[in-house]
């Protein structure tokens, strides 16, 4: 019997698993910081260009791919 708990489980992860590919949308890196820590809804792309939180995010992620390739 525990073997079919412990079988089932494993099922019900995979089965989660590939559910969430489907429903969940990857986020760039680069847009990460508005996405998840940025408390707007909406921003214009003059605001958007000019953030310094996304700016700061940005010369981060670039500056962690350069020493990446080094």
């Amino acid at each position: 019997m525990k073997q079919t708990l412990t079988s089932d489980s494993g099922l019900t992860r995979r089965l989660w698993t590939a559910l969430t590919k489907f429903w969940v949308a990857r986020v760039p890196d680069d847009l990460s910081c508005c996405e998840f820590d940025c408390r707007r809804t909406r921003c214009s792309v003059a605001e958007w260009e000019r953030c310094p939180a996304r700016l700061e995010v940005l010369h981060d992620l670039e500056a962690e791919r350069s020493r990446e390739q080094c």
